[in-house]
């Protein structure tokens, strides 16, 4: 007798509902770039957490790094949040939870640990209330990405309000706090969670965070655009989009970082 499949709650069934009209891209093109940026200041304006400046966007040097990727979530076409990626391993120690929390991470990257510090977080501030899935599918990305890349520990810095969120739903632990960072107006906490431990639970409590192996490779590899491949299905419907790297995005990004820092 075959088992009985589990029946999912109306929370997960809402949220997987949702799948087939988002789409998770790898952002490369200049375009995107300012789109991501202009939401990011958007949403931390609109929560107070940073000062106004020229361009009205928000640009780090982080994102400069080589082992910084960026994303964003479409809804129907539509930009609506975005997370900043790091992989952090021995070879590439440089993510601003590495800035900020040093002291505990150093020692595992020694130990030869790896990260994947999901940071920049934000969703559109003028979004729909009913569309509560999106913090979930944002950190979707990083999830993704700590399967992809076999990290050991999956990162968020993050305001003490948010922070169950992530211990609840994703069994983080918190290591460190009440930092201050110097682009931001709120102090912050270090939250870890270990794959190793939290995958199962993770992919049996929120289904929809489980991916296939196309849609993963789509996003954190260049393999699959360099064949001509532009666009995968997930596990739910949804869609995972990459392109080609642009030439010259990095003098975009220079001097939008210029004007518009935090």
């Amino acid at each position: 007798m075959s088992p009985t499949p589990k029946t999912r709650s109306n929370f997960v069934e809402s949220i997987v509902g949702l799948m087939p009209r988002l789409e998770f891209r790898r952002i490369k093109r200049a375009e995107d770039f300012a789109e991501v940026f202009r939401l990011r200041y958007r949403a931390y304006i609109a929560n107070e957490l940073i000062e106004p400046n020229q361009r009205g966007m928000s640009i780090d040097n982080y994102d400069l790094l080589e082992n910084c990727q960026i994303f964003g979530l479409f809804l129907d076409g539509n930009l609506s949040s975005s997370l900043r990626i790091h992989r952090v391993t021995a070879d590439t120690p440089w993510c601003p939870a590495i800035k900020s929390f040093g002291e505990y991470l150093k020692p595992e990257l020694e130990e030869g640990n790896s990260f994947v510090d999901g940071s920049r977080f934000c969703v559109e501030p003028s979004r729909d209330p009913e569309l509560s899935a999106l913090p979930f599918l944002t950190v979707r990305f990083a999830y993704m990405a700590s399967v992809h890349f076999a990290a050991t520990y999956n990162l968020s810095v993050v305001r003490s309000e948010h922070a169950a969120f992530y211990r609840r739903y994703y069994g983080f632990e918190r290591w460190a706090g009440g930092v201050r960072l110097d682009w931001y107006k709120i102090p912050v906490d270090l939250y870890v969670g270990d794959m190793r431990e939290n995958r199962s639970r993770i992919d049996e409590r929120l289904p929809f965070m489980q991916s296939n192996f196309e849609e993963r490779l789509m996003l954190f590899t260049d393999e699959l655009p360099d064949q001509g491949i532009k666009s995968v299905k997930g596990l739910f419907g949804n869609t995972a989009t990459n392109s080609v790297r642009e030439n010259s995005p990095g003098s975009n990004l220079r001097e939008w970082l210029d004007s518009a820092v935090g």
